[in-house]
Formats: C-alpha cells, sequence, structure tokens
C-alpha cells in the first residue's frame, strides 16, 4: 500500500513537474484538448444512454393494400404489440424482436393476401346461402386467384382482374359472351413483353367458362391497352403488304420504262428522250363462280331412268271406268260405254334425264394491272439533213403521232382497260444539271449571308462599345487634366517641377533645410566620420541620463 502511495506521489510530481516546464501557450493547447476528449467521451455516453432506452423497428410489411393493412392493424392492437404505419399505410413497422414471429403467425392465416381472396371464401360451411351469393362467391374466388397468379410475374406488382359473366339464356342466339379486363400495375424500370401479355390473356381465357381471349382486355397503370397485339399485328401486316405492293409497283413501272427507253434511245439518243411510266394495280380479291345447267347430248340429255307403262282390253262386257282424275270419274253411279265388245289400249311412258351442271370459278391474282398511262418527252431540237442537204427539224406532229402509236404498240397498251400513252415534244436544256447547279449556288450564298449576319452582327455591337468606351474615357481624362500654369518670363533657367509645387518656406524652415542639406553631403563625403560623430551624441546622451 505504502508503494502504492508512493509511485501515486512520483507520478503526481512528474505531472506537476512537466506542467511547470510547460510554456503558456502549451498549457492552453493540453487544457482544450483535454476539454474536447471530456466532450466527446459524455457525448458518446448520452447516445448509448438514448440508443439503448429506444425500441428498434423494422418493416413488417411493404406495399400493401388497404384491407390487408386494416386486418395486420386490427390483429396488432388485438395482441397489444407496438407499431409504426408510414408511406402512406402501405408499410407496417415492428420491433425487431417480433419481425420474424409476427410474420409466421400472419402467414398462417393468409395474410396479406394482396387485398384479394381467393378459393378459402369456401374454406368456411356456411348456412342459409342462396345460389346467388354462391356464384358471386365463386367468381370473387376465380378473380383472386388469377390476380394473385398474375401477381407471380416478375416485372408486375399489383393485378386485379374483373370478369363479367352474364346470366344463361334459354336460347343460344340471345347468349352474350363472357368477358373480362385485367388491370396491372407495372414494377419500376420492368417491362412486360408482347408474349408476357398474351400469356395472360389465355390464362384468364381458359380459368373462366365461356371466356373468349378476344374478350379481355389488359391495360396497365398508364391506362395504355395492352392487349390489342392483335390489331397491331394486322397493322403491321398491312404496312408490310403496303411496302410490297409499293415495291412491286416500282418493279413493274420500271419494266415498262426500260423497254421504252430502249427502243426510243436508239432512234434519238439517250440524252434526248425521258420516259415516266405510272401504273395502277388492283389488288383486291376477286371470285367470280358459273354455274350452268345444259344437256349433254342434244336437246336430250342422257337418260337417268325410264318407266313404260302398257295395258290392253279386248272381249265383251263392260269396258273399265276411266278417266280424269277429279269429281266427275269419281261420282257414285257414273256409267261407263255401253256393255258389249269393246276394246282397250292404253301406253305410258316417264323418262328422267341427267342435266350437265357445268361449275366454272374464277379468282383473280392481286396485283394485277388495272391501268398503265406512259408519257415520253422527245427534244424536239433534234436536227436531221434533209433531201436537199439542208439542216431541218426532225420531228413535227405527223412524226409525233406515229412515235405515240408505236409507244402504245411496243408497251403494249389497252385502250379499253383505260392505258394511255402522250408523246411531247420539248426543248431540252444544254445543261442537264443546271438546275441543280444554281440550287446549289443559291443555297450557298444563302448560307454566306447567313453566316455574315450571325458575324458581322457581334462585331458591330463589340466596335460600338469600344469606341464608346475610348470616347468616355478620353472626356474623363480631360476634366482630370488641369490647366498649364502660366510661367514668368523673366524665368530663364529650367526649373524642376518639384521646385514649382514645393510651397513657399519661412526664414527658420529654409535654414533648417540649409542645414539637413549640409549634413547630408557631409554623410555624403565622409560616411565614417559622421559615423563616429554621430556615436559621440549618443554616449553624451547615456552620460546625461
Amino acid at each position: 500500500m505504502e508503494r502504492i502511495k508512493e509511485r501515486l506521489k512520483i507520478l503526481r510530481d512528474n505531472a506537476l513537474e512537466f506542467w511547470m516546464k510547460m510554456t503558456k501557450r502549451q498549457k492552453m493547447v493540453l487544457a482544450g484538448g483535454a476539454g474536447a476528449f471530456a466532450l466527446i467521451l459524455a457525448g458518446l455516453v448520452v447516445y448509448a444512454l438514448i440508443v439503448g432506452g429506444t425500441t428498434t423497428y423494422e418493416p413488417l410489411f411493404t406495399n400493401l393494400e388497404q384491407e390487408d393493412a386494416a386486418a395486420i392493424v386490427a390483429q396488432l392492437k388485438k395482441e397489444q404489440i407496438k407499431y409504426r404505419i408510414e408511406e402512406n399505410g402501405k408499410a407496417i413497422l415492428v420491433p425487431a424482436r417480433e419481425v420474424v414471429e409476427k410474420r409466421l403467425s400472419f402467414a398462417e392465416q393468409g395474410i396479406p393476401g394482396g387485398g384479394t381472396v381467393g378459393y378459402e371464401l369456401f374454406d368456411a360451411t356456411k348456412l342459409g346461402v342462396t345460389d346467388f351469393q354462391q356464384k358471386v362467391n365463386l367468381r370473387r374466388a376465380i378473380e383472386g386467384e388469377l390476380s394473385r397468379t398474375i401477381m407471380g410475374l416478375e416485372a408486375v406488382e399489383n393485378a386485379r382482374v374483373m370478369v363479367v359473366q352474364p346470366e344463361e339464356s334459354l336460347f343460344q342466339v340471345e347468349q352474350k359472351p363472357a368477358s373480362a379486363s385485367v388491370a396491372l400495375k407495372i414494377r419500376e424500370g420492368k417491362k412486360l413483353e408482347q408474349e408476357q401479355v398474351r400469356g395472360i390473356v389465355h390464362l384468364v381465357a381458359f380459368s373462366v367458362e365461356g371466356l373468349k381471349p378476344e374478350n379481355i382486355t389488359v391495360v396497365n397503370q398508364k391506362g395504355e391497352i395492352l392487349s390489342d397485339f392483335d390489331e397491331r399485328e394486322k397493322l403491321n401486316e398491312k404496312m408490310r403488304l403496303s411496302e410490297l405492293q409499293l415495291r412491286h409497283k416500282k418493279q413493274i413501272e420500271d419494266i415498262y420504262e426500260k423497254k421504252i427507253l430502249t427502243a426510243l434511245s436508239k432512234v434519238f439518243g439517250e440524252e434526248n428522250v425521258v420516259v415516266v411510266v405510272s401504273a395502277e394495280l388492283d389488288y383486291d380479291v376477286h371470285t367470280k363462280e358459273n354455274e350452268v345447267y345444259q344437256p349433254v347430248v342434244g336437246d336430250s340429255g342422257i337418260v337417268r331412268s325410264e318407266q313404260l307403262i302398257e295395258e290392253k282390253y279386248l272381249g265383251t262386257g263392260s269396258v273399265p271406268e276411266i278417266g280424269v282424275p277429279g269429281t266427275t270419274s269419281n261420282i257414285p253411279g257414273y256409267k261407263g260405254l255401253a256393255e258389249g265388245n269393246a276394246e282397250y289400249n292404253r301406253n305410258e311412258e316417264t323418262r328422267n334425264y341427267e342435266i350437265t351442271r357445268l361449275l366454272d370459278k374464277i379468282e383473280k391474282n392481286q396485283g394485277d394491272i388495272r391501268r398503265i398511262s406512259v408519257s415520253v418527252m422527245i427534244n424536239d431540237t433534234i436536227v436531221r439533213k434533209n433531201e436537199e442537204g439542208q439542216d431541218e427539224r426532225y420531228l413535227n406532229e405527223r412524226r409525233r403521232a406515229q412515235i405515240e402509236d408505236n409507244v402504245k404498240a411496243a408497251a403494249n397498251l389497252d385502250e379499253a382497260r383505260g392505258d394511255e400513252a402522250k408523246v411531247i415534244l420539248l426543248s431540252f436544256t444544254d445543261k442537264p444539271n443546271y438546275y441543280q447547279e444554281e440550287y446549289e449556288r443559291q443555297k450557298f450564298w444563302d448560307s454566306v449571308k447567313r453566316w455574315t449576319t450571325y458575324i458581322l452582327v457581334p462585331i458591330a455591337l463589340l466596335l460600338m462599345f469600344l469606341l464608346s468606351w475610348v470616347a468616355l474615357r478620353a472626356s474623363v481624362v480631360k476634366e482630370e487634366i488641369p490647366e498649364e500654369l502660366e510661367l514668368p518670363e523673366e524665368l530663364e533657367e529650367p526649373v524642376s517641377v518639384e521646385e514649382l509645387l514645393i510651397p513657399e518656406l519661412t526664414d527658420e524652415q529654409r535654414r533648417r533645410e540649409q542645414i539637413k542639406e549640409e549634413v547630408l553631403r557631409m554623410i555624403h563625403d565622409d560616411p565614417e566620420g559622421s559615423a563616429l560623430i554621430v556615436r559621440s551624441w549618443l554616449f553624451d546622451d547615456d552620460k546625461s541620463e
């Protein structure tokens, strides 16, 4: 014990000795550091006490529907467990030690159910339930099960399925079809592919009796219809067909243009002929059926069935009563021919002929030519030698008509179909690219003007600013320059500015200035002597003190 006290005394003495050896500044730094350390330590202690005394809450469930949140809160209140509600009622937090246990407990009860109910509606048997209530519960169960299944997709955050099943009708023609709608909430950053939407549609269709895929509508949270992929496919198909039709039309026009241009170029030269062909095609589907009935051989045809009846009677007695069917032959008591020798003959023939049935079905191909228009432009400045050896224009109205007839024949145009061909004589320019060059030149000068405007306007503004600044500065300097001093005429020697600016001195001030100048000159001439004199002055001052 004594040794401990001695050691503590030694430590205290050493600390006091160390403290006494420190300067005032070192003592202030050491004291400030010790105070800061004490404050940090006290803050840590207070934080530990506050945190250690509070309960840490963790999310029990998130993204809850209102029905599920209400059920969870009611159960927590019943069990007197503390909880917090965040995210506008979509998240419920409980103490960290209760999270795992409560999740298992709620999972056993089927909570949360995503705001939907499934076939658990029928787990509890209820007495007195009507048939209508049973149908409604069945529809709710189907909708709930479908919603849960759809929410199993990765991109779907929430789903709601609504099924409409009309009442059964006694007549099939009056039976209305079932329909359904699916509302989806897609997760942020996710997207449903077309095949996934198609899968949702078929899932719902085959889960409800009498429901067809075309009667199902799928929308997202933005109100966009996702199930109209059939319409989109039809539109894309039409666009593809339109593209193919335009390509087909262009190919036919190119064939006719090449054919006509090749024939005319050999006569007039390719540079003197321009051919434009416009084809109108028929892409409609035409089906025509002709059904004709006619005999096969002559006017009779082939005998299909024949019936021959022949009756003969010869002898005495009465002739059998015969007659046409009707009232007369059926009146009772009607007597036939007179009795005696009589002869009776009756022949009847019935023939059925086979009639020939001729069915003629005609289908027109899509893309047939409906109408073709040909326009030919020829340079009328072509000059040829005439019989007299003089140059003259080769083309005239007669030759134009001949060329037009030849074009119709070469292109196999059908006037009855509405085809037409026109040949026009025009004067071609000597510069094929004249207008293109003129356009390019005009475009270049327009760009030059535009860029000149963009460049010159800033430069002009800059010059105006500089000129204004220079003018303003010159006026300011001019105001600051004093007027020139009038020099006396009798002043012959030049006088420095310093001398002119020195004010007039009194006699005492002049004397002091002269002494000052003498001292300075002496110091400049004899620095050592001057130093000895100053030292002696200082020595005399010390003695006097």
